[in-house]
C-alpha cells in the first residue's frame, strides 16, 4: 500500500488563497494524502472556505486554536497527523502536479529522511499577468547530502539557496524523526529556528534541482519597505550562524555569513528610516541596529582584514554610512521630519513655513 503523506497548513486570515491552495493540491497525481488546515483565530471567512472543503473531501481537516501563532498550530497538527510522510506547506503556495509522487520516489529509492526540490518566487501580480511564463525544465540533478553538508548551506551569500535551505514548506519530511519536536513557540520565523534540528536527526537530505513550487510573495511591497519586529529574528538566527562560523574557524563560511548579517542589517535600518513609523523603542532599535552593523565590521577589520577590505563589505559600509547621513540630513534641515512619531503635527507648526534660509538653498 502507498505510505500515507500529512500535509499541514496554519492559516490565519487567508480567505483570499486558502481555496486556490487547496485546489492545487487535490490535482496531485499522488491520491494517498490528508490535508489538515489548522486556523489560527482567523477573523475574516478562513474557517467558512475551509469548512466547505471538509464537507466534500474526506482527507480534508480542519483544526482551530485562539490565535497562538503558526508555530503553535503546527504543533497541534503534527499531534494529529497519520502520514508516514509530513509537509508543513504555506497558504498561497502552489505544487506541481506530480510533486508528491516524485518527492516519495526519491526518499524511497535514496532511504532519506528528507527530500527537498527547488522553487521560484513569484508575487501575486506576476501571478495573475496573461503574459506569464513558467520556468523551463531543467535536466534533473540529484544531490545526496549528510546533514552537516546540508547545513553548510545555511553559510552561503546567495539568497535563494539559503532560503531554499531554511524553508520547511518545500521539504517531504518523514514522521519518524519528528518523534519528541516541537516548533519553538515563541518564534514566529519559527523554521529558521527549527530546521537544523530537524536535520540533524535525519540521515541523509536528498535535494533535487526540479521546480516544483511556485512560493507565491503576498504583500511583497510591504515587506520590503516596512519595518517588523519579527525581522529580529533573522538577526538572531545569522547571529548564531556567526558565532558557529568563528568556533570553526571557517574563513569562507565567516565571510559569507558576515555578509549576509550586514546586509540585513543595513535593510532594516534603511526601513527605519520610514517616518511613518511609530514605535516607541524606534531610536534605541536605531542604535542597536547601529552598534550591531559596526562591531561586526570592526571584527572584521581587526581580525580579518582581507574580508573587511573587499569590494562586497566596502560597498554595503559605504551605503549604510550614506543612509546615516541623509537621515541626520533630513532632521537637521527638514522640520518635517525632525519628529519621526509625530511627522504631521510638526509640518503644522509655524516654523515648518520658514526653513528655507540661503544655507538651506545653497545645499
Amino acid at each position: 500500500m502507498k505510505p500515507l503523506v500529512s500535509i499541514i497548513i496554519p492559516v490565519f486570515n487567508d480567505k483570499e488563497t486558502i481555496s486556490l491552495t487547496l485546489k492545487n493540491l487535490l490535482h496531485q497525481s499522488y491520491k494517498n494524502f490528508e490535508i489538515i488546515v489548522v486556523d489560527d483565530g482567523s477573523t475574516d471567512c478562513t474557517i467558512k472556505k475551509v469548512t466547505e472543503y471538509t464537507k466534500k473531501y474526506s482527507n480534508i481537516k480542519l483544526l482551530t486554536c485562539e490565535a497562538e501563532g503558526f508555530s503553535k498550530a503546527q504543533n497541534i497538527a503534527l499531534e494529529q497527523a497519520k502520514g508516514k510522510y509530513i509537509i508543513f506547506f504555506k497558504s498561497g503556495n502552489l505544487l506541481s502536479y506530480n510533486y508528491l509522487e516524485y518527492m516519495i520516489s526519491l526518499s524511497q529509492k535514496y532511504k532519506a529522511n528528507i527530500s527537498s526540490c527547488d522553487f521560484m518566487d513569484i508575487n501575486e501580480h506576476t501571478f495573475f499577468r496573461q503574459d506569464f511564463k513558467l520556468p523551463q525544465t531543467r535536466k534533473e540533478i540529484i544531490t545526496q547530502k549528510t546533514p552537516q553538508e546540508y547545513l553548510r548551506k545555511l553559510t552561503t551569500f546567495k539568497s535563494h539557496t539559503f532560503k531554499s535551505t531554511y524553508s520547511l514548506w518545500n521539504k517531504l519530511i518523514e514522521k519518524n524523526i519528528l518523534i519528541d519536536f516541537s516548533f519553538p513557540e515563541n518564534k514566529f520565523h519559527f523554521d529558521k529556528f527549527s530546521i537544523i534540528e530537524i536535520v540533524k536527526k535525519s540521515n541523509y537530505v536528498i535535494f533535487s534541482n526540479q521546480i516544483l513550487i511556485m512560493n507565491t510573495l503576498l504583500d511583497e511591497y510591504y515587506h520590503n519597505t516596512f519595518f517588523s519586529y519579527h525581522e529580529l529574528e533573522n538577526i538572531e538566527f545569522l547571529e548564531k550562524l556567526l558565532i558557529t562560523s568563528k568556533q570553526n574557524n571557517n574563513m569562507n563560511d565567516l565571510k559569507n555569513i558576515s555578509l549576509h548579517l550586514l546586509q540585513n542589517l543595513y535593510t532594516i535600518r534603511k526601513k527605519l528610516i520610514n517616518y511613518y513609523l511609530e514605535l516607541d523603542d524606534l531610536e534605541s532599535q536605531k542604535k542597536s541596529i547601529d552598534l550591531k552593523f559596526n562591531s561586526i565590521y570592526k571584527f572584521l577589520n581587526a581580525k580579518f582584514s582581507k574580508i573587511a577590505s573587499s569590494s562586497q563589505y566596502k560597498t554595503l559600509f559605504k551605503k549604510y554610512k550614506k543612509l546615516l547621513h541623509v537621515e541626520k540630513f533630513r532632521e537637521k534641515k527638514y522640520y518635517i521630519f525632525c519628529n519621526p512619531t509625530r511627522p504631521f503635527e510638526r509640518a503644522c507648526s509655524d516654523e515648518y513655513w520658514f526653513i528655507h534660509d540661503s544655507e538651506n538653498e545653497q545645499t
